[in-house]
């Protein structure tokens, strides 16, 4: 699944508050599985998708992407997970414009050579909190 995948399966966005979400690469479509595991309670996020709007996904969303396969008797003994670990791990990014309206902002991955800018305020670099 590709970013672009993901942002298909968005809806417009409906209800303000929710987390801001900034994907920028097709390998973390896979993070935003492990951002809602993170926390239960999370049952919305709204995505920024290469620095625009894609608008918003519900954790209920990713049931109908989420494959599964049948099992025979006894197919879970020793069974492991499949794939590998992804180890993602949010971080948390804000605008240093004082109160900017998406701030903060989450993303799965920094580097701080090349910082991602705020979609609001382009001219100001996001920053880990």
């Amino acid at each position: 699944m590709t970013l672009d995948d993901l942002a298909g399966r968005t809806r417009p966005l409906a209800e303000p508050g929710l987390p801001v979400l900034r994907l920028d690469r097709d390998d973390e479509v896979a993070g935003v599985v492990a951002w809602f595991g993170e926390d239960r309670a999370r049952r919305g996020v709204h995505l920024i998708v290469r620095g625009e709007d894609a608008g918003c996904l519900f954790r209920t969303d990713l049931y109908d992407l989420m494959g599964t396969r049948s099992m025979g008797f006894g197919d879970s003994a020793r069974t492991i997970l499949p794939g590998a670990s992804t180890a993602w791990r949010t971080l948390e990014l804000e605008c240093p414009e004082p109160g900017c309206a998406e701030s903060p902002l989450y993303a799965l991955s920094f580097n701080p050579a090349a910082p991602p800018h705020c979609r609001l305020h382009p001219e100001r670099a996001l920053a880990p909190r």
